[in-house]
This record gives structure tokens, C-alpha cells and sequence, in this order.
């Protein structure tokens, strides 16, 4: 988690349960593209994504999963485990403006 800080990741949103459904709320960065994104517990990075289209877009995979999205279906449970368990998930982001490497 330090070094994801380090390059500029920032908590942009969370996951949460609606019902018995993940919901997302994003705060920041919705709208971005080409954005590296975690998911965070604790201080703890449980997975590292990237998208090119929008951030908006890529958490919306997760939400509604298609079966033969293995990523998508495998982190959707994973997640409502953890949210079902009363874990709290954050997600932090990092929208890369093409200059910077991560080294």
C-alpha cells in the first residue's frame, strides 16, 4: 500500500452491499481513462486492475458480471464475501498521464 501511495494513488470510491447486491460509489475519477485502480482492506492491496476505458466502466464489469468474464465473476464473489463478512473494501486509483513509469 505505501508504494501505491507513493507513485499517487488515492482513495476515489468504495464497494458496498446494497441488499444482498455489490454496489459502488465512486467519489473521484469516474469518468477517467487509463486509470491503474486497486481494491484495499486494511491497508492491505487485494488486487491491482488497469482499464483503458473509463474507471466508471470497468468497476460496472464487476457489478454484473458475464460468466465468461472469469476476472469479473472471480473478484464479484470475492468481493461480497469480504463485504458480506463486514470487511470494507476501498478502491484507490491512479489515472497515468502517460509520463511516468512505474519503476
Amino acid at each position: 500500500m505505501k508504494r501505491l501511495l507513493q507513485i499517487g494513488f488515492e482513495q476515489v470510491g468504495v464497494w458496498r452491499l446494497r441488499g444482498d447486491q455489490l454496489a459502488l460509489e465512486l467519489t473521484r475519477m469516474a469518468g477517467q481513462r487509463n486509470v491503474l485502480y486497486a481494491f484495499v482492506h486494511g491497508g492491505a492491496v487485494l488486487y491491482v486492475g488497469k482499464t483503458t476505458g473509463t474507471l466508471e466502466t470497468r468497476m460496472g464489469g464487476y457489478l454484473r458480471p458475464y460468466v465468461t468474464q472469469r476476472t469479473n465473476v472471480r473478484n464479484n464473489l470475492a468481493l461480497l464475501k469480504l463485504l458480506n463478512d463486514d470487511l470494507g473494501v476501498d478502491i484507490y486509483a491512479w489515472a497515468d498521464p502517460g509520463i511516468r513509469r512505474l519503476g
